[in-house]
């Protein structure tokens, strides 16, 4: 595996903040983008395999998304379970990146017929997707001390989730 700021680029910006004596982290940005995108029907899926196979279509499919922020510029947020969080715009401004998240979320809701020869997902014939995303401020900054994380947190980021909980489950974005 890669080193772990290779990974999460965040880490070293604000590890080296936190070295530098910085004990609260926090960043307001004033245009950014959230992208949350969620497997469709992934619960009743993962009721009838077995962990390993859980576990190794999350990690497949995830490593698919990683590689397309990457291609976007886009930060990885988190997981949540099945869900994705990403951001454009963050930690570097950029103006573009309503259209790099919008991007984003075109490519990876169509990475279902890759995602297939990554292993033995035998019943799956296509994998789809739901997706909010949303355009404003955000406050973003790490918390915790013992196992520290970046995150960020506004209406936007409420709204993108919302946006996807009620997306069509067609592969399509909503925006």
């Amino acid at each position: 595996r890669p080193p772990i700021s290779t990974l999460f680029p965040y880490t070293t910006l604000f590890r080296s903040r936190l070295k530098n004596g910085e004990t609260t982290i926090a960043d307001h940005y004033d245009e950014i983008s959230v992208v949350f995108i969620d497997i469709v029907k992934f619960t009743e899926f993962s009721k009838t395999r077995s962990p390993e196979e859980v576990v190794q279509l999350l990690n497949a499919i995830y490593t698919e998304f990683d590689k397309i922020a990457d291609k976007y510029g886009l930060e990885k947020i988190k997981t949540i379970g099945d869900c994705y969080m990403a951001v454009a715009g963050i930690p570097n401004p950029r103006e573009d990146h309503s259209i790099m998240a919008l991007s984003f979320a075109i490519e990876a809701m169509n990475i279902d017929t890759r995602i297939i020869g990554y292993g033995n997902f035998t019943g799956i014939d296509k994998i789809n997707f739901r997706c909010g995303i949303d355009t404003g401020e955000v406050v973003a900054g790490v918390i915790g001390e013992k196992k520290f994380i970046f995150d960020i947190w506004g209406d936007v980021v409420n709204t993108a989730s919302r946006m996807e909980g009620y997306s069509e489950q067609i592969g399509r974005a909503h925006v």
